[in-house]
């Protein structure tokens, strides 16, 4: 039977704690982050992840009894709505958040990481293309993602949600710079393809089915000088040329998923496509 620890003092530790972790430098510095409702928790309860501390609105506890079995949590944390909402990192409260340790970054080499398409995330700001980015690139079975220097960090509460799950299950590198990019894709014979507007190429003309590191850049400045500059080559999206441009998270998913295809394509199978 699940116990219930019902909490009225703002000052408690356990929410003084969730309070803190709003900040992205005291989530690296204690190595924790929040998940913010039940659906993110599903997610985490699915890979055994070490919930440290899970704290429910009353409403919740309320309403959503059949939501709340479906966790089968040994214990939880109940206040009252008004004290939940100081801990929301939103103005709609999902109900119910949790307290887990950063999972530990996969294999620092990132040309081991398999399959040999990789994305590459340059200076992106907002944490709901970010967490869209991992999405799409976990639904297109590439090998994982690197955070360039400067990119929102990808365990921001926003990013967690946004991701639906995917952090918990792609291989990740954060804090990447350029020249330590570009030496280790180059040296071992991966090609370095950079999405932006004015690309030479279209993206359907260019092999993504293998050892390749596909560039997405900030929303507003695109892809950075360095990277352009060690490109192997540039692609672009044709469209309508009375639209400006495609969010950075679409252009992902669209270019993301014709590295699948053109993988797929390339086994024999691409009918899987349609399953």
């Amino acid at each position: 039977m699940m116990k219930i620890n019902n909490v009225t003092s703002e000052s408690n530790a356990t929410l003084k704690l969730i309070r803190s972790l709003h900040k992205r430098s005291n989530r690296e510095k204690q190595q924790l982050f929040l998940m913010e409702g039940s659906h993110c928790l599903q997610e985490a309860c699915k890979r055994d992840l070490d919930l440290q501390a899970i704290v429910a609105s009353q409403s919740y506890i309320t309403n959503s009894k059949d939501e709340l079995n479906e966790l089968d949590l040994e214990q939880i944390t109940v206040v009252e709505d008004k004290l939940f909402a100081e801990l929301m990192t939103t103005t709609s409260s999902c109900g119910i958040l949790a307290v887990a340790p950063i999972p530990k970054e996969g294999s620092a080499d990132i040309t081991k990481w398999t399959p040999r398409v990789i994305l590459i995330v340059d200076a992106v700001q907002d944490p709901g293309n970010l967490g869209t980015l991992f999405r799409s690139a976990l639904a297109a079975e590439l090998g994982g993602v690197v955070l360039m220097r400067g990119c929102v960090d990808a365990y921001n509460p926003k990013t967690v949600r946004a991701a639906a799950g995917a952090l918990f299950d792609m291989p990740m590198k954060s804090d990447v710079l350029p020249a330590d990019l570009i030496n280790s894709l180059k040296s071992n014979g991966y090609r370095l393809v950079a999405c932006e507007a004015k690309g030479s190429i279209s993206y359907f003309e260019c092999d993504l089915s293998d050892k390749v590191a596909l560039v997405l850049g900030n929303e507003g400045q695109g892809v950075s000088e360095d990277l352009l500059a060690g490109a192997d080559e540039k692609i672009r999206i044709p469209m309508n040329p009375k639209s400006e441009s495609l969010n950075v998270a679409i252009s992902g998913g669209i270019i993301l998923f014709e590295t699948y295809r053109q993988r797929l394509s390339g086994r024999g199978d691409a009918a899987h496509l349609s399953n």
